[in-house]
């Protein structure tokens, strides 16, 4: 136990947050800690972009509560799509979770869709929809879907909270799993209106997902991808080597982005970003999006 808080803590003081504001961060987790052994109800607070987010008592709500510590997790690449997108224009939550992504975005008046397969998950991102206030509610649209490189219907495991994944033809797993419906990104956006931005955290099922994605990745009005990659660890790998050149055979290509500064800059080496790559093309178009889009505040931070 005392390893596994070690690691939290050291996770949370590690990101851009924490970093500029340590003492908060670890108020914060220690009023969550202390509020959900001892309160009675769930604990409900407000995201920097207005929305509502609840953690219950019992259940994996990690995602959530790393929202409740930091503000805005992952703060370089969900500035990023804060900035680029404007209300009303579309964002693919994909591997959502809970959603935070999409609570995020919502509050600057994205339509979000939110793709998670895990029934229990599910469930339990309904549950941050529906505490919603309007007009937060209506932008906020869940689907209880996988995503791969063909329609039909595979196995999913249930019982390894965030870590979740699609189950290969013929994979033995010991624990749980689930049989969930399957999609494409494309056929996918025969149904939903077309993405501007899509985030992807699918556990390494990411060049399926892409592959089943041609059409959409080919829109000029998608403007950026978030995935990830781990990047810094697995740069070389052959399958993030695939991944990159499909991307790239679109005109996505992986950057770095200062939410300060408003500025995009290549990774150059394949050792280079985080545990989330963004992907962009980098045209006159976005770079102007990103300098004149609304601030974002996170800890009283404006970017």
């Amino acid at each position: 136990m005392a390893i596994l808080l070690y690691g939290v803590l050291a996770n949370l003081l590690k990101s851009d947050t924490g970093r500029r504001h340590p003492l908060r961060v670890l108020g914060r987790f220690g009023y969550l800690q202390l509020r959900r052994r001892l309160g009675t109800s769930p604990f409900q607070f407000m995201t920097p972009t207005g929305t509502r987010a609840l953690v219950e008592k019992t259940g994996d709500f990690s995602a959530i509560t790393g929202l409740f510590y930091l503000d805005m997790p992952d703060l370089q690449e969900t500035a990023f799509a804060c900035h680029a997108l404007r209300p009303d224009e579309v964002l693919w939550d994909v591997g959502a979770n809970q959603g935070f992504w999409s609570l995020l975005l919502a509050g600057r008046g994205v339509q979000a869709h939110a793709v998670e397969p895990t029934p229990t998950t599910f469930r339990n991102q309904a549950k941050q929809f529906a505490a919603q206030q309007s007009p937060f509610r209506e932008r906020l649209h869940g689907h209880n879907l996988a995503m791969s490189s063909r329609v039909g219907k595979m196995h999913f495991t249930i019982d390894r909270g965030q870590a979740n994944y699609l189950l290969k033809e013929g994979e033995t797993y010991g624990g749980a799993s689930a049989e969930v419906n399957v999609t494409t990104m494309d056929t996918f956006g025969t149904a939903v209106p077309a993405p501007n931005f899509i985030k992807i955290d699918v556990e390494g099922w990411t060049l399926p997902v892409l592959e089943g994605a041609s059409a959409t990745l080919k829109r000029a009005d998608l403007y950026g991808l978030v995935i990830e990659t781990f990047r810094y660890a697995d740069g070389a790998k052959p399958e993030m080597r695939a991944v990159e050149a499909l991307l790239a055979d679109h005109g996505f290509h992986p950057f770095f982005y200062d939410p300060r500064e408003r500025r995009l800059t290549p990774l150059t080496r394949l050792d280079q970003g985080r545990q989330d790559t963004i992907y962009a093309r980098d045209t006159e178009f976005l770079r102007e999006r990103l300098r004149t889009a609304a601030p974002v505040v996170c800890f009283g931070d404006r970017y």
